[in-house]
């Protein structure tokens, strides 16, 4: 009896374990925690933010925070981190925590007390590591992962300024403010086009990781991506309509050594500031050259994704002058996402944004900065989904440009039987037009024009005269300019 109560005890002892076991770990791809000045005391982890903030005036202020925690198994520790000193507003925030980096999980209660924000779970921990982070991570090594696998698409091109592996050149490298010694990193970017389709295309840049730490944009984007990629009857009408240059981590020095809105090359420069500046920053310099050697100095549309720190009304907004407000896209955009709000704004000159639709840089006709919010309930797959929204809305803008509807062969602004009669009697046809069914301008009806036939199937727009059919689309709402016939 005695034996058994001593083995029982002991197991007891061994399965309660304390809390002065817990270890901090920053150091790590994209990690950011000030281990250092940080503390353990009872059940109480004490968390301090790395200061990586650009500006002298607040370089005491923290934004980005993603760490590892170890001894945590069977444990209930309370986080706690100054509110203060945090750049942003943390009122309703929730952080995140995962046991693999993949799966990610709110903590149970999130709240500000006293001038310091405190999170924890109501049940103890069932793994010995957590990792630890203020919103969705987005570390450089998933960029080298999505890169490695989309390169295998029919779709994804090199660029002129990039390699067969899609590497357009290379970070500088340098010491990050911990001392470690961060790698030059490859800089990617790629053309997303159908090499089949001719005729003249638009042309759009897509780009995202100015900012190290504003991690949503790069799911957004990604989510964009992998959409432009895939059989949707409009991602295969927007790889025929245009030419999509894509840069999916401008930054990666940054991110990989965890700052917050600069680069390790020069850490008191905020890297969405300089890009009319061809000497501010190396890796800048070579993204900003390949942008403009891979579109020739011009572009229709500009995309920069970012991410914001509150308020948490809104889940997510975009930047762009006042002129954009009103465009195709922005009003096909309020449709999908009724909950996006603008945001109208001439900029700094070194936005890339602002930069991108000057003469001295890409000549954008349009240029936005989607901006996506650390938002409770925000993860992964939302993100994901507002990044194919907005290429649904680049969509729309691209057809309302058009003086006809995609799939009416017949002119009369509507896409019904008579476009597919027109389509199914010209199939396999060589030298055809739009007339015949040729909606994808490669000379030949077939399998893609079809598709593009299908995915207008029932769109209506009435033809007026004497305005042609683009001056109607230009003028009307994008919500009655599409829509489908009952």
């Amino acid at each position: 009896m005695k034996r058994s109560f001593a083995l029982a005890l002991l197991g007891l002892v061994l399965l309660v374990r304390p809390l002065g076991a817990i270890e901090l770990f920053q150091d790590f791809d994209s990690g950011s925690l000030d281990v250092a000045a940080s503390t353990i005391d009872g059940d109480n982890v004490y968390l301090v933010g790395r200061r990586t903030w650009t500006n002298s005036i607040r370089k005491n202020n923290y934004r980005w925070v993603y760490f590892k925690a170890s001894g945590v198994e069977n444990l209930q520790p309370r986080f706690d981190i100054s509110a203060a000193s945090f750049l942003g507003n943390l009122r309703d925030h929730r952080y995140l925590y995962s046991y693999d980096q993949a799966q990610w999980h709110y903590f149970d209660h999130c709240y500000l007390e006293g001038g310091r924000y405190r999170f924890e779970n109501y049940q103890p921990f069932t793994q010995d590591e957590i990792y630890v982070a203020y919103s969705l991570p987005y570390p450089l090594s998933r960029t080298h992962q999505h890169v490695a696998a989309i390169a295998q698409s029919p779709y994804v091109h090199p660029t002129l300024s990039g390699d067969g592996n899609l590497v357009v050149g290379q970070s500088p490298g340098g010491i990050d403010d911990l001392g470690r010694t961060i790698a030059p990193n490859d800089l990617y970017g790629f053309k997303i086009a159908d090499p089949d389709a001719s005729g003249e295309k638009a042309r759009v840049l897509l780009a995202s990781g100015n900012h190290p730490c504003e991690t949503p944009g790069n799911h957004a984007l990604e989510g964009m991506i992998d959409f432009l990629l895939g059989d949707a009857p409009e991602a295969v009408a927007l790889r025929q309509l245009a030419e999509f240059y894509v840069y999916p981590q401008m930054n990666p020095d940054g991110r990989i050594a965890g700052y917050y809105r600069s680069t390790v090359e020069n850490p008191d420069k905020d890297y969405n500031r300089y890009w009319h500046d061809p000497t501010a920053l190396a890796d800048m310099t070579a993204v900003r050259n390949a942008m403009i050697l891979d579109t020739d100095g011009e572009v229709d549309y500009l995309f920069d994704f970012h991410s914001m720190f509150g308020p948490w009304s809104r889940p997510a907004y975009f930047e762009a002058i006042p002129g954009d407000a009103d465009s195709p896209f922005a009003l096909a955009l309020a449709e999908l996402e009724p909950g996006i709000r603008q945001s109208l704004s001439d900029g700094h000159p070194g936005m890339l944004r602002i930069w991108g639709q000057s003469a001295a840089g890409l000549s954008a006709e349009h240029a936005y900065t989607p901006e996506f919010g650390c938002h409770p309930g925000v993860l992964e797959q939302r993100l994901d989904e507002m990044g194919t929204n907005y290429a649904r809305a680049l969509y729309c803008a691209l057809v309302a440009e058009l003086d006809r509807i995609p799939g009416d062969a017949t002119g009369d602004g509507l896409v019904d039987q008579a476009d597919a009669q027109r389509l199914a009697s010209n199939w396999g046809q060589g030298n055809a037009a739009w007339a015949m069914g040729d909606f994808d301008s490669d000379a030949i009806v077939g399998p893609r024009d079809a598709s593009i036939l299908a995915a207008h199937w029932g769109y209506e727009v009435p033809v007026p005269e004497p305005a042609t059919a683009g001056q109607l689309l230009l003028a009307l709402p994008l919500a009655l300019l599409l829509r489908r016939r009952r």
